[in-house]
């Protein structure tokens, strides 16, 4: 005789699985889209890169986290283990958290430290790196007159970013 429930926590399993297969894919995402953030956490996959915040990028970025955070919401838990109905919970607050910043906060628009974070992390969390200095001379359109780290440079750098991110501060508050 076959158990019924037995097909039952198939299914579950199945769809816990799903949410965990959409997690993996989502922190991935969010690695290779916010580089300077991975580097910080140890990732040194995408160290020759800045985060784009284009306008376009930036509205792109939230869509797929909307998109996501819709298929999360969707997810019937009702029936899952506890630990599982947890791991649900804490991802879809943590996307909750990204769509709450994207749709209200929209701190790309309204909050320079965004900005001043990227430059600062990138530049400071990774002076080994010479393929990241590469790419934020590139970005911020300032020439490194050598090898040399010194304060002075720092600062001329992280000038120039911001100074090309605050064409993108729309939203005065």
């Amino acid at each position: 005789m076959i158990n019924a429930d037995a097909f039952k926590n198939q299914s579950v399993s199945a769809a816990a699985a799903a949410l965990h297969k959409l997690a993996d894919d989502y922190y991935a995402w969010r690695n290779e889209n916010y580089p300077v953030r991975s580097s910080e956490a140890g990732l040194h996959t995408w160290d020759d890169r800045l985060t784009d915040y284009s306008p376009g990028k930036i509205a792109e970025r939230a869509q797929h986290i909307r998109s996501l955070l819709d298929r999360v919401r969707a997810m019937k838990t009702d029936n899952w283990p506890k630990d599982e109905r947890i791991d649900w919970i804490l991802f879809r607050a943590q996307l909750e958290n990204a769509e709450f910043g994207d749709r209200v906060l929209k701190f790309e628009f309204t909050n320079q430290q965004v900005y001043t974070d990227e430059c600062t992390n990138a530049i400071l969390s990774d002076d080994a790196n010479p393929g990241k200095r590469k790419a934020i001379v590139a970005r911020c359109g300032t020439a490194l007159a050598g090898p040399s780290r010194s304060v002075l440079i720092r600062r001329r750098i992280l000038a120039g970013a911001l100074a090309a991110c605050r064409l993108r501060l729309t939203i005065v508050r």
